[in-house]
């Protein structure tokens, strides 16, 4: 039985018998994967009572013969979510975040700086006393763009000129922007935003930046809902986002 350890953040838990629990893992050296604890549901001295979404674990488990699933044998708590799971404003936003990650299927080469990312976007749920009203916009595309996807926001994707503070069009399926003079060539049949330099300074930022970071308290609310359009075209086409339906139930509005 080849063994391995690792940490690992729980995503989602379910039963399939009444003691044996599945558990989605991110694990930095394997990407997202399933396992099997058994008996954990009841088993205290194994598990420790530490199977629970956004916790992060060291894990002791195995692969299984057949398939890509595994064996969890043993797992002892490194960090916890907090009060975030008893929180009923932010634990569902928490949840969307998490059914998202799920549906891009993290590649192993990219896991390792995600898990980073991961517990950042927990920490920041659980400790940071307000979060942005676009924060489960700004975590699809914030994931999206670690993922290899590169929208570029403040030069101009013809000409390579620098946008500085005017309004330009955001192209969502191309994921460029277009200045005044170059807008002309876009043939029909685009999606495509204008975007007003407030707007696109603040997605430039988000792209580069993690969780604990992020705040849209600058921003009017027409400028929002800009921000979450843009997000949402770009994500909608490059990731066929349309496909699962209730990824998109999170509006930009009622989040504190």
């Amino acid at each position: 039985m080849n063994e391995q350890t690792s940490k690992a953040l729980v995503l989602r838990i379910g039963h399939f018998r009444e003691i044996d629990l599945w558990v989605r893992l991110l694990v930095p050296s394997l990407g997202i994967v399933t396992a099997f604890a058994f008996g954990g549901a009841k088993s205290r001295r194994r598990f420790c009572g530490c199977l629970d979404v956004l916790n992060t674990l060291s894990c002791r488990y195995t692969r299984a013969k057949h398939g890509d699933c595994y064996t969890l044998l043993e797992a002892d708590l490194e960090a916890s979510a907090g009060d975030l799971r008893t929180n009923w404003r932010r634990m569902p936003m928490a949840t969307n975040c998490l059914r998202f990650l799920e549906h891009v299927r993290v590649p192993p080469d990219n896991a390792d700086e995600l898990f980073g990312f991961m517990e950042n976007f927990r920490n920041s749920l659980a400790t940071n006393s307000a979060v942005a009203s676009l924060f489960p916009f700004f975590f699809r595309f914030a994931l999206a763009c670690r993922l290899g996807y590169a929208p570029d926001f403040v030069r101009c994707g013809v000409c390579k000129a620098d946008l500085a503070r005017e309004t330009a069009v955001f192209v969502q399926n191309e994921g460029i922007s277009l200045c005044k003079h170059c807008r002309h060539i876009l043939a029909p049949g685009h999606l495509q935003i204008a975007l007003p330099a407030s707007v696109r300074w603040l997605l430039q930022g988000v792209r580069y930046s993690y969780p604990q970071a992020w705040s849209d308290a600058a921003l009017s609310a027409v400028e929002k809902r800009l921000a979450s359009d843009a997000i949402d075209g770009f994500l909608s086409y490059h990731l066929e986002e349309r496909q699962d339906p209730e990824l998109r139930r999170v509006s930009c509005l009622g989040w504190s």
